[in-house]
């Protein structure tokens, strides 16, 4: 998935690096647990973010404070090592993975709209050999907080339909995704700035994957909003439409920070995510964006 939302290390204490890491390596081990070990690589970032979130709400006293206890497990990627999880059964582990699981549904369910034909194919092979797994999210996300499949397939529709006759403001195709992921965050989190957390999330995601997918989407003919809002964008300007997106991306994300004010126990990762990380995933596509070979940067297990 998109590394957006990862920590930027160099800035952190080494007791604040563990701290993200055994929420990382938690719900790594929870979706192995409850779906099997070849869907721990779906672990995405925005799930992690969640699982901070959803362990600070009602602050829980076994997870929520910085030295809660944590047990010594082996890494569900590379076993030879052992790494700091919370138990298993933890709740903010638990929910992450269903989370994650949607996260890759949903990043499949858009390949299908969006790809040229070897990407539609490829993804239906995926959502059909995955069936199993994905039927048990879906029951999951159902019976834990009442999230139906069919309200964010129909979202989706929405965008799909949205990109066939585009809005006159970027904005207004952004909120279509933001609004999905404040559906989802409101429904997991039930806090009063929930939905506004999840809807900043969303919208950053789509403006930095259109980023980071410009130059390829292009190349293979398929859509990207950037081919339309931006329809003079060249090699000569590439550098002013990049830093003007990159400005938008980060005031969300302080925004998100702003909204943030009720998650005090884990405020130092997340000034780290929304104040470090963001830039430092925008600064990682410059150079490629720039010089017309833009690509995603994702986090390995092992850079955490």
């Amino acid at each position: 998935m998109i590394g957006v939302f990862r920590i930027h290390k160099w800035d952190m204490q080494l007791r604040h690096i563990r701290h993200y890491s055994c929420y990382y390596c938690s719900v790594c081990r929870a979706i192995s647990r409850t779906y099997g070990r070849r869907y721990a690589v779906f672990n995405s970032y925005e799930a992690v973010l969640l699982s901070i979130l959803a362990s600070e709400k009602g602050r829980p006293p076994q997870y929520a404070e910085l030295n809660r206890p944590i047990e010594k497990k082996r890494c569900t990627v590379f076993p030879p090592i052992k790494v700091d999880m919370m138990p298993d059964g933890t709740p903010a582990a638990d929910d992450a993975a269903d989370i994650s699981l949607l996260s890759f549904y949903i990043y499949l369910q858009d390949k299908i709209r969006d790809s040229n034909f070897s990407g539609r194919a490829a993804a239906r092979f995926v959502l059909l050999t995955s069936a199993p797994a994905f039927k048990k999210m879906k029951h999951a996300l159902s019976s834990k907080w009442d999230i139906q499949i069919s309200e964010i397939t129909a979202l989706l529709s929405e965008q799909s339909a949205m990109e066939k006759e585009m809005p006159a403001f970027p904005e207004a195709y952004y909120a279509v995704f933001g609004r999905l992921t404040g559906y989802i965050f409101k429904k997991v989190l039930c806090t009063p700035s929930a939905e506004r957390i999840g809807y900043q999330l969303g919208t950053v995601m789509h403006m930095y994957d259109a980023l980071a997918d410009y130059h390829r989407d292009k190349a293979a003919g398929c859509f990207n909003p950037l081919l339309v809002y931006e329809p003079q964008l060249n090699l000569h300007n590439a550098e002013e439409v990049y830093d003007r997106l990159s400005q938008i991306i980060e005031n969300k994300a302080r925004m998100m920070l702003d909204l943030c004010v009720d998650f005090g126990y884990v405020r130092h990762l997340l000034e780290n995510i929304f104040l470090k990380g963001i830039p430092e995933s925008l600064e990682s596509l410059r150079s490629g964006f720039i010089s017309g070979k833009s690509r995603k940067r994702t986090l390995r297990c092992d850079e955490i």
